[in-house]
């Protein structure tokens, strides 16, 4: 067992993590690389329909909870050290913006939902689970399999957490 993030003052999050796994494990973990990886292929699939989805419930979360999001997986990455997710969301938005491009869709907004679904599922399962919903939702809607990636856990557990504060309803 190992204590995580503090959240604010007055709440932590407990932890368990995945059995044989520590933070310096997220940038060789294949799950996550193949994650990633068809997170990209789908992106060249996806219609414009499908990207207006996206760009619409991206544009409903609060500001607030996005920020809340990043820093929880900037967290991760001053823990491990790692670029990895950032330079895998990197090409996930190049990807993102290419495929709007072709479907005649010219908002920016796609290509930062692709890139925030992206930093999440590259965070792998150390990531908490409201900042990786945070992040990956918005493309969730035509991604449905981005949300069971997080529930699936490669140590052949389930991370179990507890939040001592009461959930935030905004």
């Amino acid at each position: 067992m190992r204590a995580g993030t503090v959240l604010s003052a007055s709440a932590t999050l407990t932890a368990e993590e995945p059995m044989g796994r520590g933070l310096r494990g997220i940038d060789e973990d294949e799950g996550i690389r193949k994650n990633c990886e068809r997170l990209l292929e789908n992106l060249d699939h996806l219609t414009l329909a499908q990207m207006l989805s996206v760009v619409a419930a991206w544009s409903r979360i609060p500001r607030h909870r996005r920020e809340r999001a990043w820093a929880g997986a900037r967290r991760i990455w001053r823990a491990t050290a790692s670029d990895e997710p950032l330079d895998r969301a990197c090409r996930a938005r190049r990807t993102a913006l290419r495929a709007a491009s072709l479907v005649g869709l010219s908002d920016p907004t796609f290509s930062t939902a692709a890139f925030d679904a992206t930093v999440a599922v590259a965070s792998g399962w150390w990531i908490e689970v409201g900042d990786y919903d945070t992040l990956v939702g918005p493309l969730a809607l035509a991604l449905p399999w981005l949300l069971a990636a997080r529930a699936g856990d490669p140590g052949g557990g389930v991370r179990a957490s507890v939040q001592l504060r009461p959930p935030d309803l905004s």
